[in-house]
């Protein structure tokens, strides 16, 4: 088969030279004006026939030597034979034709010269595996994907065994859709041999196909991750679930015939020849260079009038996969790299690519690429970038590509489609313009890259793609345009016609025969295609398969009289402005969203095609003529005279030609209704279209007559009920009326009734008409927008617009698009106050006027601009409502229908609010009102529009007067929910502005170091009404004093603050609000809650989400009621912690199933702790690692709640705080236990710390505290160092604010019962805060209570960092052989420990004798330290310790406090 296709090839080449239409005619010119090449030639040659040069670049350098000076054209002939070039075959600007005339590199006449970038590497094979009959080539040293043996492809080893070429098929399946990847269990076993080579794993990701570099592979887990950068790159946007996939490239996987593989670091290729194939005598290509033919000017200086024909070039290489791995964006244009910042930056910096190809242009002008083959290409056939214009791309064949075909206009490294970032720039730079692709014929193209598509175009300008046969694809057949942003991107005018489009879309999905992305201004046209063949392939994820796709922010395409025949869908139409008319198909008709229009399409039953579709289908693809272009139809039906059996809307809106109007029937009637129209002649039907409101259940008939009074059927659709909205119905008739009567169970309701004249009978007269007679333009500058009028054209055309007697200007006043007019707000700008009238001069029929009415600038600016926002929930960030950038939105949380959304925004200041501005993300169908408030808790009415659902995508509302307000709220619905571009709010400063004496303050929580703030203000005549944290308001008199221009923070709302800076924000009651940073310093020696009052955000909120980290244990986050989707809950840390552990403390006792995840970037994430296997038994859950990791983001998702929803009191994040020497004691909270206080910290408090020391501190000493104990009494909340009688709260148990539903509960309760150990004077006991030696030590002697002994004195090299509250019980530990030093003399009081040294101690106290043991019976027994596993296994045996989850015991787990008044306990049970 590939033998006989290299002789078409060849054959195609030979015919289409000699006889096709736009092949190069051979110059009949003298010898100066032509150059011979020859691979047997000489470059010492003169270059005629007879003496030919030996290589296309000595042609080149004869060529620059006269073409400054032509005066006919120049040719380059090319003789038989092949032409492996060392370097690509550049060319510049010096190489172009000049003078008009053109520069041709063609075949000599009868030759088909092959220009290679390959080399041959046939011979020099030895044998490697006799038993598996391997081969190896030593000395091949470059990197390439594809090798090519005989006239086939070699197969890269790959597992499992390629069967099915096709699809590249068999797949495995992962267990999951997403990366990083888990692979089956039977792959895990074998696959593992993968680590450490250069194999890779290809996935299917709906309609890409990803290719990964591996990294490691867990054969216990069966997670795959890759190298980077592909490691970090967005896969999951378009993951499909348990994807299919292969492993490919390694030496391990070759053990199938045809199959290779090549070691870069031995420089040594692999080949397993096919049965038909001799090694050493069948011909093998390794392609090696990346580009074979590069066309580059300079955006200055561009190549232009070059001519390639009748060459056939082959063996591309592209190694940037072996680099980058390959995660495309959309149709193979670009792939993710490493050339810069984020995806949201803007130029020279976005994660993009353009990928390579064979022959490449850029900056070149009237290039004529014809009559060629592209055979073998590593990457693309044919690709221009940026800057090219008049390029001819005619007559070609491509071929046998692991990428893409032909791709024009494809903009690289110097462009970001995410360009909202910066509204100034929107152009790309260089596209391309007026370039053509006709007649070419792609077939098996995107071999190893599935997304790439047979003919691509990423930004064109007037673009022609016509008479192109496209077959055998992976993906889309033809994609042009890019963009997923509403914006002009200088796409216009692009023509797609005549094409043939079969058996695409064969591997992934979400494609079609035509795919198109992004706005096009002017009149593109899709038309007269015949798409055939694209149905779901066996491993794609859905069936989303479209004749025609219409894609993201598709807008103003026209596509018209195309014929779609067995697909699975035929059109799928979003953004807006499109319209989808008079097409022919068999199939399905998918969807058109209503912001576009479809009429008069036909439905077609099986292949029985109507004359028109017949002649659509037989002028397609390459060398048809083509048809007449398509011309605008006239509905008779147009603003005639109509009447109906009933009506709660206006009948008259089922013929006024906006298909946002309709008529309903009487409400509660369920007799048939009908509706007639007059066309006030009789005239010559040919068909009718009805475009119903629903998109199924109607059963109607349509009846037409003469007079009025006698009818007949013209089409009875009775008998089934519809299953499409819109309805075209055929028959040839003469009438003046037209009759529709229907039934359905929620009454009869038409958008539009069409009907459309036939031959014969009274001419058809077109009259235009616009849909807007008023509109309004407002002159502040941040309000200006163009005015968009829709127009019905109904076979007329506009000749232009005029106010008064002055015509504006077209493309500079206004652009014309199919049925738009988009006036500008640069001519608007220019018309005075008031009333103004723009005139419509249609060519037939009235000429309309449009009333414009101008509004003068108020001076009011976006006071919502990147202010603070809160929402009921989100899957988009509710701060992209009000970043100013009209690309990005807010939407709420997916999977909630039917339910009101709000949005809430905080102006920070007191401000007089003139108007509001909404951009919803769809142009129709909400319900919305919008409230004003100055506390944020009373609100009032500002714009009420919940009557009725909107009807276009952006909402001016304007307040009679100026309202007061410092907060503005929208409250929308929508039945897929609310979702908004932007929510402007205009207002100007209510003044005068208050101030405060200072900005920034700080705050140390060591008790002794504790004060409380005050800040004076200057009010100006206004009053302080409220001090916030946030969103949560401190409470007066509570948390804050007011006395005369002095407000006091006061320590004890200032203590529950979390590390870092805190913003309080002071209102007033006018101007705007004053902010106070407080840096906060948490006390050291321990863990702290690091997510303590940091920034936090939720899916959904019924009540705050900044409740779960206030701190305060009685106030709760709650997910939005009713909802049943999985809820998160996401805490920004302000910069990286090592994270220790994490507490969530549910509202109930049991029933949520929950995961833990942390990031560094807020985007890609790691799980932290996955219990969403089982749901939770007690309220309080902890959640540790064996060792800390860092992260600034932690979240929170609850997958299950058992129907009680996701809400949260407390979330804690903790990290080890190291200890300040200056606090004298780290935590200064603990106070005294039975030994002197178990601490004061992990230093104590010798110089007087907070909870212990030998002077006294707030909450202990010797002399009495606070709180301490006074000559031993046991006074409060401690007793005197020494003593071991316990304080008050021994007696009974503490009720501790953070212990109910823990784990340890009952533990701690008891051990403060015994005096061993107490809790935090806040009411906490911190029972997952890591305990540190010096706390350990003295925990354990309390509850030893060993007799009175000399405790002699401590010899530490460390000893003035061991607090006096400790020394004691040290030193009674030491003398037992409890604890020891260190090596170097230390004893390291503020250290953690460890679980294994918790359990030498542990044993040492117990006196167990130590046996030495193998194994301690745990399952991470080679985890232990040798020194401690005798330990281990002694208190394993006394029943002190049971080990962790999965029968672990985690050695190097830091011990926390839970754990170790646990052990404890244990060893006092093993002791009674």
């Amino acid at each position: 088969m590939k033998r006989k296709l290299a002789l078409l090839l060849s054959l195609f080449l030979l015919f289409t030279s000699l006889s096709l239409p736009g092949s190069v005619q051979r110059a009949q010119a003298a010898a100066p004006q032509s150059f011979y090449v020859s691979p047997l030639g000489d470059d010492n040659n003169s270059g005629t026939a007879e003496a030919p040069f030996r290589t296309i670049e000595k042609a080149k350098q004869a060529v620059r030597e006269i073409n400054q000076a032509m005066t006919d054209d120049i040719y380059v002939y090319l003789q038989d034979g092949e032409y492996f070039l060392n370097d690509t075959l550049t060319f510049d600007s010096l190489d172009s034709g000049n003078n008009g005339y053109n520069v041709i590199y063609t075949a000599a006449d009868g030759a088909t010269p092959v220009i290679s970038g390959g080399v041959d590497i046939s011979t020099g094979w030895e044998l490697y595996d006799s038993d598996q009959n391997i081969y190896k080539r030593t000395g091949v040293d470059w990197n390439f994907r594809q090798l090519y043996t005989g006239e086939d492809r070699g197969i890269r080893a790959r597992q499992p065994n390629l069967t099915d070429d096709v699809v590249k098929g068999p797949y495995y399946r992962a267990q999951n859709g997403e990366y990083p990847y888990v692979i089956g269990e039977d792959e895990r076993a074998w696959a593992e041999q993968l680590n450490g080579t250069s194999a890779e794993m290809v996935i299917l990701q709906s309609w890409s196909q990803v290719r990964g570099r591996i990294d490691t592979m867990n054969a216990t887990t069966g997670q795959v991750d890759f190298k980077f950068p592909e490691s970090g790159f967005s896969y999951n946007h378009h993951g499909q679930g348990n994807s299919p996939y292969f492993f490919e490239n390694a030496l391990s996987l070759l053990d199938a015939e045809g199959e290779w593989y090549l070691d870069t670091a031995e420089a040594t290729v692999y080949y397993k020849p096919r049965s038909n194939e001799t090694i050493n005598t069948t011909r093998i290509i390794a392609p090696k260079l990346e580009t074979v033919v590069k066309v580059e000017g300079s955006e200055g200086n561009k190549v232009h009038n070059l001519t390639f024909s009748g060459i056939q070039f082959m063996h591309s290489n592209w190694l940037a996969p072996s680099s980058y791995g390959y995660v495309d964006v959309q149709a193979g244009f670009r792939y993710q790299s490493v050339t810069g910042g984020n995806n949201s930056e803007i130029r020279n910096t976005a994660r993009y690519t353009a990928s390579r190809a064979m022959l490449e242009l850029k900056y070149t002008s009237h290039i004529t690429i014809q009559n060629n083959a592209f055979r073998y290409a590593g990457s693309w056939g044919i690709m221009g970038y940026e800057g090219t214009d008049h390029t001819l791309i005619t007559w070609n064949h491509l071929s046998d590509n692991a990428g893409g075909g032909i791709a024009m206009g494809i903009v690289g490294d110097l462009w970001d489609d995410n360009e909202g970032q910066d509204p100034t720039y929107t152009l790309p730079d260089g596209q391309s313009q007026y370039d053509t692709i006709t007649h070419n014929t792609v077939d098996h193209v995107g071999l190893d890259y599935g997304d790439m598509v047979g003919i691509g175009a990423m930004l064109p300008q007037n673009m022609t793609i016509a008479h192109n046969e496209i077959s055998n694809l992976p993906y889309s057949g033809i994609s042009i345009g890019w963009n997923w942003a509403d914006t002009y991107h200088g796409m216009t005018n692009n023509q797609v016609h005549n094409n043939y489009i079969h058996d695409g879309v064969r591997l992934v999905q979400d494609g079609g025969g035509i795919y198109t992305l992004g706005r096009m201004d002017g009149k593109s046209n899709i038309y007269h295609n015949y798409i055939k063949n694209m149905r779901q392939g066996s491993y794609a994820a859905w069936n989303h398969i479209m004749g025609v796709y219409l894609d993201g922010e598709t807008s103003y395409r026209m596509v018209e009289r195309n014929v779609i025949d067995n697909t699975e869908h035929g059109f799928s139409g979003s953004a807006h402005d499109n319209i989808i008319r008079y097409n022919y198909y068999n199939v399905d008709f998918g969807g058109v969203n209503s912001s576009s229009t479809a009429y008069g399409n036909i439905s077609v039953s099986g292949n029985n095609w109507p004359q028109e579709a017949l002649d659509i289908i037989a002028a397609a693809g390459p060398g048809k003529a083509s048809q007449p272009l398509p011309t605008e139809p006239v509905n008779l039906a147009l603003k005639k005279p109509v009447t109906a059996s009933s009506q709660s809307k206006d009948p008259a809106f089922a013929v006024d030609g906006d298909t946002g109007t309709r008529w309903a029937q009487e409400e509660g009637r369920t007799d048939p209704q009908w509706l007639t129209v007059d066309l006030g002649d009789v005239y010559s039907i040919a068909s009718t279209s009805t475009m119903f409101e629903l998109n199924s259940g109607y059963k109607y008939k349509i009846e037409y007559s003469e007079d009025g009074d006698n009818w007949s059927l013209y089409a009875d659709k009775m008998a089934a009920a519809t299953t499409q909205q819109t309805n075209n119905d055929v028959n040839a008739v003469m009438a003046r009326y037209m009759r529709i009567t229907m039934t359905h169970d929620w009454g009869g309701s038409i958008y539009e009734f069409s009907v459309y004249p036939g031959e014969g009978g009274t001419p058809p007269e077109a009259n235009s008409l616009i849909l807007k007679d008023e509109v309004t333009f407002d002159k502040n500058p941040l309000r200006q927008s163009d005015i968009q009028i829709k127009m019905v054209m109904n076979g007329g055309t506009l000749n232009g617009i005029k106010n008064g007697s002055a015509d504006l200007v077209p493309d500079q006043d206004y652009t014309l698009f199919w049925d738009q007019v988009l006036i500008y707000k640069s001519y608007l700008q220019t018309l005075p106050a008031g009333e103004n009238s723009l005139t419509f001069d249609f060519a037939a029929g009235a000429d309309p006027e449009l009333k414009v009415n101008v509004i003068e600038d108020d001076g009011s600016v976006n006071v919502a601009l990147n202010k603070p926002v809160t929402a009921s929930s989100q899957s988009f960030d509710p701060a992209l409502a009000v970043d100013g950038n009209t690309n990005t939105r807010w939407a709420q949380q997916e999977g909630i229908w039917n339910t009101e959304g709000w949005l809430m925004v905080d102006l920070q200041g007191v401000y007089n609010i003139k108007s509001v501005t909404t951009m919803f993300e769809l142009n129709n169908g909400y319900k919305y009102k919008i409230e004003s408030s100055l506390d944020g808790q009373s609100w009032s009415t500002y714009a009420d529009r919940t009557a009725s659902v909107t009807t276009q995508q952006t909402y001016h509302d304007n307040a009679a007067s100026p309202v007061t307000a410092r907060y503005m709220r929208i409250k929308a619905l929508y039945s897929l929910g609310p979702s908004i571009f932007e929510f402007s709010v205009f207002g100007t400063p209510v003044t005068p502005n208050s101030t405060i004496d200072k900005t920034a303050a700080a705050f140390n929580k060591t008790p002794s170091k504790q004060s409380d703030i005050t800040v004076g203000l200057d009010l100006q005549g206004n009053t302080l009404t409220g001090i916030k944290n946030r969103a949560i308001y401190l409470k007066p008199d509570v948390d804050y004093t007011v006395s005369g221009s002095n407000v006091t923070i006061l320590r004890s709302y200032l203590a529950t603050l979390g590390e870092g800076k805190s913003n309080l924000a002071f209102e007033f009651s006018a101007g705007d609000n004053r902010t106070l940073e407080v840096t906060v310093t948490e006390v050291g020696g321990t863990e702290i809650d690091i997510a303590l009052s940091k920034a936090v955000s939720a899916s959904s909120q019924s009540k705050s989400p900044l409740f779960a980290v206030d701190g305060d244990p009685a106030t709760r986050w709650a997910q939005q009621e009713g909802l049943t989707v999985s809820q998160w809950l996401k805490v920004d840390l302000g910069s990286a912690y090592d994270i220790t552990g994490v507490n969530t403390r549910f509202e109930l006792n049991t029933g949520y199933k929950y995961k833990i995840e942390y990031s560094t970037d807020g985007f890609s994430w790691t799980t932290y702790a996955d219990k969403t296997s089982t749901a939770t038994t007690q309220q309080i859950n902890e959640d540790r690692k064996a060792t800390a990791v860092s992260a600034r983001y932690v979240r929170l998702s609850v997958t299950d709640s058992n129907g009680n929803g996701a809400s949260v009191y407390d979330f804690n994040v903790y990290t080890l705080k190291a200890a300040d020497p200056s606090d004298g004691g780290g935590n200064g909270g603990e106070p005294g236990g039975g030994n002197g206080g178990e601490p004061g910290g992990n230093n104590g408090g010798e110089p007087g710390g907070n909870n212990g020391g030998g002077t006294g501190g707030n909450n202990g000493g010797g002399t009495g505290g606070n709180n301490g104990g006074n000559n031993g009494t046991g006074n409060n909340n401690g007793s005197e160092g020494g003593s071991t009688q316990p304080g008050d709260t021994g007696s009974e148990a503490v009720k501790f604010t953070d212990v109910s539903g823990h784990w340890a509960q009952a533990n701690i309760e008891e051990a403060v019962k015994l005096g061993i150990v107490k809790g935090y004077t806040d009411g906490t006991f911190k029972p997952n805060a890591i305990v540190t030696r010096a706390e350990f030590v003295v925990m354990l002697m309390n509850g030893l209570k060993p007799a009175d002994a000399s405790s002699g004195e401590l010899s530490f090299v460390d000893g003035s960092q061991i607090g006096a509250w400790s020394q004691e019980a040290i030193a009674k530990a030491l003398q037992a052989g409890i604890v020891t030093g260190y090596n170097d003399g230390s004893f390291r009081p503020s250290a953690s420990v460890t679980r294994a040294e918790l359990a030498v101690m542990i044993a040492r106290a117990s006196g167990a004798k130590l046996a030495d043991v193998e194994t301690t019976g745990f399952a991470d027994d080679s985890e232990i330290p040798a020194w401690a596993k005798s330990a281990v296994s002694a208190i394993k045996e006394a029943e002190i310790v049971k080990g962790r989850e999965g029968n672990t015991f985690a050695p190097n787990a830091k011990a926390t406090r839970a754990e170790a008044i646990t052990m404890i306990l244990n060893l006092l049970k093993a002791g009674k």
